[in-house]
């Protein structure tokens, strides 16, 4: 088994979708970690609504594909999620693989580690609430250092929703 940090976002009706989305996928993959949410702006959409974003990070053994195409995209379509061209469409649950035990490259059409875990403060900040330590597979640095800390610590946490969600999967 691998530990893998999966990114967690949601603009349609984000509080329901993703505490359901989560319920769903921990029926498949344990989950040992609940990052904090945050409130984002939707990325060159401004007439959406806001998103919740953070991240959980779970155990899989069977490969970044198979976590993707058997798990967590089944687990949007549940959701209510049609993926369509339009990448910064508003959405019920977005599911995403940024990190996947140490593998470093490009494999099923994703880049592993995913760069936007550095570039997107808000996903930066949640994964450094549950790993701390984290050091990025092939750049051999920190993920503290690679981002930018004024704009994590910019972050708008949702801390009621983190709350309720830590509660539901605490064992």
């Amino acid at each position: 088994m691998e530990r893998c940090l999966i990114g967690v976002g949601a603009n349609i009706n984000p509080e329901e979708n993703i505490a359901e989305g989560l319920l769903l996928l921990a029926r498949r993959v344990r989950i040992l970690a609940v990052s904090p949410f945050y409130v984002t702006a939707p990325i060159g959409r401004p007439e959406q609504p806001d998103y919740l974003n953070g991240v959980v990070v779970v155990e899989h053994g069977d490969g970044p594909a198979a976590l993707r195409d058997g798990i967590l995209r089944p687990v949007e379509a549940a959701r209510g999620r049609a993926r369509t061209a339009d990448a910064y469409a508003a959405r019920t649950l977005d599911l995403d693989v940024l990190l996947y035990g140490d593998r470093t490259g490009h494999e099923a059409g994703m880049t592993l580690p995913d760069p936007h875990l550095w570039e997107r403060p808000f996903l930066a900040a949640a994964a450094l609430a549950v790993l701390p330590g984290l050091v990025v597979p092939g750049t051999g640095r920190p993920l503290r250092e690679l981002t930018d800390p004024v704009a994590v610590a910019a972050c708008r946490g949702a801390d009621a929703f983190t709350e309720r969600l830590r509660e539901m999967f605490e064992r």
